[in-house]
């Protein structure tokens, strides 16, 4: 009995000297990527997983060429998508200091996009062909009258504009004109039709969510016919950008 007081004792002296002592809530971990592939292959059912990335924070990588790893890894379109919505957006960059040199000798900002070094918007050019059909689909891509490339089936590249109006072409005389802003990115389609090509633009979400779905590839670079223009990532800016109209 004497040993069991005893221990009553120090348990209540430790409380005593830590009256307001609390225990910290460790925070989730964000789900990633690696994260729905081990549970796709685990065989848990879409539903589960849908749920698991409602309830728990995501740190997801969207960007096309990891859609496109997710799609071969066996990652249904569903759950493409509901990472596609549980993405956080980017931490806007601080505020900078202001310089010390008068207003009137402070040189204009300029504006430009996280992963470019130039004024200019991302712009994703993709070609779908239809399953299980036989197409020959060899289109020219043009940009204001500039051959582009020769895309392929299921392929795609990209390009970097300067704001303004653009018209794009699927071989001469099959053309949409569109606006590009800063507020990119930007993305066109191509498909087969009866007799030629049709291009359209394409929200980004439902072009990220086609490139995955169809299994769209970077387009061979035999194929490119402005390198210092057309990229297949997006990592750094092409040597030139295109002008607008």
């Amino acid at each position: 009995m004497k040993v069991g007081l005893t221990a009553v004792a120090a348990a209540a002296a430790i409380l005593a000297i830590f009256p307001a002592a609390g225990w910290a809530q460790p925070q989730p971990k964000p789900l990633v990527n690696a994260d729905i592939v081990k549970m796709v292959k685990a065989g848990i059912g879409e539903d589960t997983i849908l749920l698991a990335i409602q309830s728990k924070p995501g740190s997801f990588d969207t960007s096309p060429e990891a859609l496109i790893g997710l799609k071969q890894q066996g990652v249904t379109p569903a759950i493409l998508k509901a990472m596609l919505g549980a993405s956080p957006a980017a931490p806007a960059p601080p505020p900078a200091d202001p310089p010390a040199a008068p207003p009137a000798q402070q040189a204009p900002p300029q504006q430009s996009q996280a992963d470019q070094g130039s004024v200019g918007a991302w712009v994703g050019i993709y070609g779908v062909c239809p399953r299980n059909d036989l197409v020959v689909f060899k289109p020219t891509v043009y940009a204001n009258q500039i051959e582009l490339a020769r895309l392929a089936c299921n392929t795609f590249f990209y390009v970097a504009a300067q704001p303004g109006t653009y018209k794009f072409c699927a071989t001469k005389g099959k053309c949409t004109t569109a606006e590009i802003t800063l507020n990119g990115p930007f993305y066109f389609r191509v498909l087969p039709t009866t007799l030629s090509y049709s291009i359209s633009p394409i929200d980004a979400s439902i072009a990220e969510e086609q490139i995955a779905r169809h299994n769209v590839v970077a387009l061979d670079p035999g194929k490119v016919l402005a390198p210092k223009m057309v990229t297949m990532t997006t990592n750094s800016s092409p040597a030139v950008l295109l002008s607008a109209q």
